[in-house]
């Protein structure tokens, strides 16, 4: 009887799926072929710009919390009010000018402890450009300083945590560290003023008197550039972005507003820069 029983589960099973299946034929074809249009769409759609921007949490009497953000105005433009861990939601007035806008570009917002070696932990491959920014304009608070290239090596004082580090960045690179594209786009920023006005653009070129944590940040993000001009990859640029106080305490608006002013004319294929550039002919020295 078991052939039998076997034979008649079989049979069941087609009649079954003769009137329950068949009709479903239809909807299964409508279906796979909205699976097959959203693929088409989703390979022909544009892909969206990924843009980091990190800021430095403080460094003054922090080695019993490095995530503290009170004193650094840069880690304040990301995250707002003072704070002793970074909120979930980066929401200061520098994510809320630059979402509103690009809502077109995938913003993605971190603030780093200030040790050597702290940018280490951002994934910058994974990105189109990355923006550093840190404090670094002490004798104004209506400059903003944009740094060309960066200087293989590190200065002799500690980090938050108490810690030196070696004096060279990279034996295999040489003194300076400079990509010719990136280069050409921050000096035609040179003098101009953003933020309705009140602020002025400078730049520098990498000098050893600026050779911080602030510079080997750039100096390992120039390198990330340049790997991935290499390989065909995703980066572009990376910039290094140093900004002052605010001239009203607490007041980080207008900050905020020049500095995503500056990001946006930085950013690859933005109206100020033209195209995004020919990976084909870059280079980087030093």
């Amino acid at each position: 009887t078991g052939p039998h029983n076997l034979l008649g589960v079989l049979v069941s099973g087609w009649i079954y799926s003769q009137q329950v299946m068949w009709p479903c034929r239809p909807a299964l074809g409508v279906l796979a072929s909205w699976r097959m249009n959203r693929e088409a769409q989703a390979e022909t759609a544009p892909r969206r710009p990924r843009i980091l921007v990190t800021g430095f949490n403080d460094w003054h009497g922090t080695k019993e919390n490095l995530f503290r953000c009170r004193d650094n105005p840069s880690c304040r433009l990301l995250l707002g009010p003072e704070c002793l861990a970074p909120p979930v939601k980066r929401d200061g007035p520098l994510p809320k000018v630059l979402r509103t806008a690009a809502p077109h570009v995938d913003w993605c917002f971190m603030t780093l402890p200030t040790i050597w070696g702290t940018a280490e932990v951002c994934d910058r491959l994974s990105f189109d450009a990355v923006f550093h920014i840190g404090l670094g304009v002490y004798d104004r608070h209506d400059c903003i300083l944009l740094e060309d290239g960066a200087f293989n090596s590190r200065c002799s004082a500690c980090d938050a945590s108490g810690m030196k580090c070696e004096k060279i960045i990279d034996e295999a690179c040489g003194q300076v560290l400079v990509n010719p594209q990136q280069s050409a786009a921050v000096k035609s920023l040179h003098a101009a003023r953003v933020g309705e006005g009140n602020f002025e653009i400078e730049v520098r070129g990498a000098r050893p008197d600026n050779t911080y944590i602030c510079n080997e940040t750039h100096f390992r993000a120039l390198q990330a550039v340049a790997l991935s001009e290499g390989s065909a990859g995703r980066l572009q640029a990376a910039y290094f972005v140093h900004i002052p106080q605010p001239a009203s305490a607490e007041d980080f608006d207008p900050l905020a507003q020049a500095v995503g002013e500056v990001i946006l004319r930085l950013l690859p294929g933005s109206p100020a820069l033209g195209a995004a550039p020919d990976r084909t002919n870059s280079s980087v020295s030093g």
